[in-house]
């Protein structure tokens, strides 16, 4: 497992630093290739990848079944989340004033996004709280929150979750995908002006229109 380095402007003086995360929760920051001061830092396994919104790095990581959730900035580390049972199922979304952290509670056997504000610093409310298994990240476009899930012994066994950030409304389309398949990624994009979402598997990819409460199947895919 690795996960990506990306060129940031950490300590904000206009010029990129390169921040490099390892798996086992060692943190490098590199400036013209020499380390910052005050690096490197040594957190917790990162599993899934981070979040930067221009100001704040946010790191998912994972201690046994607690589920940790770390800002770094240039003024200090902190822990904004423990949630114990609980596995990261993806990484955070950054919506703006919000990120939406999608984590499995393995005490309850539910699939939960959770609405963490950033000014409050607090986390708010489920936005999903699902029976059945989100697979794939999380897609937010248009001030809309998509999430993907899957419940096998249901028909249609892939169901697409929209929240709503301007209406605070959620609602849910089924989804005409063989139970069998393996997601592994949701996107979403523009086409001919209409807001598409894309579901990728290991060797197909299905691309939806959104219409009232259904989802169709653009012509020529998957």
């Amino acid at each position: 497992r690795s996960l990506p380095a990306a060129p940031i402007d950490f300590d904000g003086d206009g010029i990129d630093e390169l921040f490099y995360p390892m798996p086992n929760g060692r943190i490098a920051l590199f400036s013209e290739e020499a380390m910052m001061p005050g690096f490197p830092i040594q957190f917790h396994d990162i599993e899934q990848l981070y979040t930067w919104d221009g100001s704040d790095l946010y790191i998912p990581m994972q201690v046994d079944e607690l589920a940790r959730l770390a800002r770094v900035n240039k003024h200090h580390t902190m822990f904004l989340m423990n949630h114990n049972h609980h596995r990261w199922i993806s990484h955070p979304v950054d919506g703006g004033d919000d990120l939406f952290l999608p984590l499995y509670d393995e005490a309850n056997s539910r699939s939960r996004v959770i609405r963490y504000n950033k000014e409050s610093g607090s986390p708010e409310e489920d936005i999903f709280n699902l029976s059945e298994q989100i697979v794939a990240n999380l897609s937010w476009t248009s001030q809309k929150l998509f999430a993907l899930s899957h419940d096998p012994e249901a028909s249609p066994a892939y169901r697409l979750n929209e929240y709503d950030a301007v209406s605070n409304n959620a609602t849910s389309y089924d989804l005409q995908i063989p139970a069998d398949s393996l997601a592994i990624g949701l996107f979403s994009a523009e086409m001919d002006e209409e807001l598409c979402i894309i579901v990728q598997f290991p060797s197909s990819l299905y691309v939806f229109n959104l219409q009232s409460d259904t989802a169709v199947v653009r012509t020529g895919f998957p």
